[in-house]
């Protein structure tokens, strides 16, 4: 765990009164194994660990860069422990059974009150992960245990690296979340319909240039590669709807009401698109992303000298004539 006491958890948390480490724990582990391991790797995240159990301050780690590191950790941890901890903290379980906890004093909040600090500090946690990322990429060669990790593998995997980069190609409401929802249909429309447009030579290359850290994009080929981002965006949001709007359960299949009869808060904020809506959406998304297709292949016809390997180009005539005996006559025949 990335706190050693609840003063410094309530540096990163939004959290006031006394706050029982103890009680949260959990939940802290649970974020960090699910928000920091994972963006980390496990190797940099135990190595970390370990070195912040061995520190007897936050200035005694081994490095200024771990020391930054830990900073950036814990401002994705805070609010992210908000989020997971305070729908718990809300009742206590004990031998007497399940109660609400609420003095003369101090009242439980109202559902809205909850639902927006939840979805405040789920925004803040986001927002913050994506900081995380950028600072590791700007000080990868401070952590080659990240570099060298299946999480940098997974993170390079895709032309469309983050949310943050994904809200700039395609703007929504909420950019993080929707990027890591869709981000296995962004892989089929990249294996799919970007390695169909390039041609297998060209993609694979483009794919090594893409994950090499330390390779920088010529001004020509970043032209390209902004034409694809966005035709890889809008394919994907139109690819994607039909598996957002579809829950798959243990009781079978469900979608959004249409009308909002639950007492839920958060479930009444809004109401399901209708069929036309969905489908306009998807074929709006659709036709931009072929626009951005043609844009690209225009792109590309418009310096062959760049991307020669691209498989659009027509093949070189193969040249059957021969000069050899051109001005002889005479007659055969075959005995």
């Amino acid at each position: 765990m990335l706190f050693k006491n609840s003063d410094t958890v309530k540096e990163y948390a939004q959290i006031s009164g006394t706050v029982d480490l103890t009680a949260m724990r959990a939940t802290i582990n649970f974020v960090e194994d699910q928000h920091i391991q994972s963006i980390l790797g496990k190797e940099l995240y135990t190595s970390l660990k370990e070195a912040y159990a061995d520190a007897a301050t936050d200035a005694d780690l081994v490095s200024p860069e771990l020391t930054d590191l830990l900073e950036q950790c814990r401002k994705v941890i805070g609010p992210m422990l908000c989020y997971y901890y305070a729908p718990k903290v809300d009742i206590q379980i004990s031998d007497s059974g399940v109660q609400r906890i609420e003095t003369t004093t101090n009242k439980t909040a109202f559902q809205y009150q909850n639902t927006n600090f939840a979805q405040a500090n789920l925004r803040e946690g986001e927002a913050c992960t994506e900081l995380l990322i950028e600072y590791l990429e700007d000080h990868r060669d401070s952590f080659p245990q990240w570099r060298d990790s299946k999480a940098f593998e997974k993170y390079r995997s895709l032309f469309i690296k983050t949310g943050k980069e994904f809200d700039e190609l395609y703007t929504s409401h909420t950019p993080y979340r929707n990027y890591w929802a869709i981000r296995a249909k962004m892989f089929d429309v990249e294996e799919n319909n970007i390695r169909e447009l390039l041609g297998d030579t060209m993609y694979d290359a483009m794919k090594v240039k893409d994950r090499d850290d330390d390779y920088e994009w010529t001004e020509i080929e970043a032209k390209l590669v902004t034409r694809i981002k966005k035709a890889i965006a809008y394919l994907t949001v139109a690819f994607a709807i039909p598996m957002l709007n579809v829950r798959i359960e243990s009781n079978g299949l469900s979608v959004v009401a249409f009308s909002s009869f639950s007492t839920n808060e958060k479930d009444n904020t809004r109401s399901g698109a209708d069929d036309n809506a969905r489908t306009e959406l998807i074929r709006a998304c659709n036709a931009s992303g072929q626009v951005w297709i043609n844009n690209a292949v225009n792109f590309i016809t418009a310096n062959p000298d760049e991307f020669s390997d691209w498989k659009g180009f027509p093949a070189t005539p193969v040249d059957n004539s021969c000069s050899i005996n051109d001005e002889l006559t005479g007659s055969f025949g075959l005995m």
